[in-house]
């Protein structure tokens, strides 16, 4: 995660931070009000592992049991809540006022893509190109009406922050994205069956059956990602658009394994930016199609 996105974390739960503690010491017994406003502004916290030393306990121990907005607490649990609350807000305030400073919005309908590393111009050229290929031009289609304008370059790793005009282009971005981590996926399940079938002992000719099979299945699901997309947000059936959207996948999906990511705007609705993988966990991803043969071969 780079500073931008954490500016944005902060921007999103800083005003959200609204839990209210009374207690009677003397009969160790009080309430905490605000909770489901709060709740949600440590869940964002959580899941991004800003602040973990306060926000983990907070939510493991408290939060994550909470449906009600306002509920008793006994000494134990004060002591959990103050301990961990008070700074975490004194933390993030002071986080806010700073990046603020610093950081302008979001641009709406955007995108962050993370490049793979780089080491020189000639090698940055051919991956922006290969980016330009498998991104502005499937979002330039007519029922999309899409472009794709660079806004800013982020400083260590390199970040492309890049409006593409559209809901709808934001939508087959991560389309795109997903689709191509699925193959990701696939292809290093292929490496590892790859080297299984090597080792048996079988004529040349058996374990070429099977690479070939491990092959086709490949070029099926890639196929099948592809028509979905396209039946999704082009509505039409061209196999020019078609085959565009495979190279998309294909190209992406190879740049992925390099250390190419892609991100929505941290200001793209929930129902948007699900449409995107998560990085952290590819190993995880499944196929939003439903492919019979997606199974490995044995």
């Amino acid at each position: 995660m780079n500073i931008r996105d954490t500016s944005q974390i902060v921007k999103q739960v800083y005003p959200n931070l609204m839990l209210n503690v009374k207690f009677d010491y003397g009969k160790d017994k009080g309430s905490v009000s605000g909770i489901k406003v709060t709740k949600e502004a440590i869940r964002i916290l959580h899941q991004n592992e800003l602040f973990t030393e306060q926000v983990d306990p907070l939510w493991s121990d408290f939060f994550v049991s909470k449906t009600t907005d306002q509920t008793e607490i006994d000494g134990n649990q004060r002591r959990l809540v103050e301990t961990n609350y008070n700074y975490l807000k004194i933390a993030i305030e002071a986080l806010h006022k700073t990046l603020s400073e610093v950081f302008l919005d979001e641009f709406e309908n955007s995108v962050r893509i993370k490049l793979p590393p780089t080491n020189d111009f000639s090698e940055l050229s051919k991956i922006s190109n290969e980016l330009n290929k498998s991104i502005s031009i499937p979002i330039s289609h007519k029922n999309i009406d899409g472009n794709t304008s660079i806004k800013s370059v982020e400083n260590g790793s390199i970040w492309f922050v890049v409006v593409v005009a559209s809901p709808l282009a934001v939508g087959l971005v991560g389309g795109i994205a997903w689709a191509s981590a699925v193959i990701h996926k696939k292809k290093q399940e292929g490496k590892i069956f790859e080297e299984h079938v090597k080792s048996l002992e079988l004529a040349n000719e058996q374990k070429e059956v099977f690479l070939d099979a491990q092959k086709k299945q490949l070029e099926l699901l890639i196929e099948t990602e592809s028509k979905a997309l396209n039946d999704e947000y082009y509505k039409e059936s061209n196999n020019e658009d078609l085959e565009r959207l495979k190279h998309s996948i294909v190209t992406i999906s190879s740049l992925i394994n390099k250390g190419l990511e892609i991100h929505p705007s941290l200001n793209t609705p929930e129902d948007v930016s699900n449409l995107f993988p998560d990085f952290k966990k590819l190993n995880l991803i499944e196929s939003k199609t439903k492919l019979i043969g997606d199974h490995k071969v044995a």
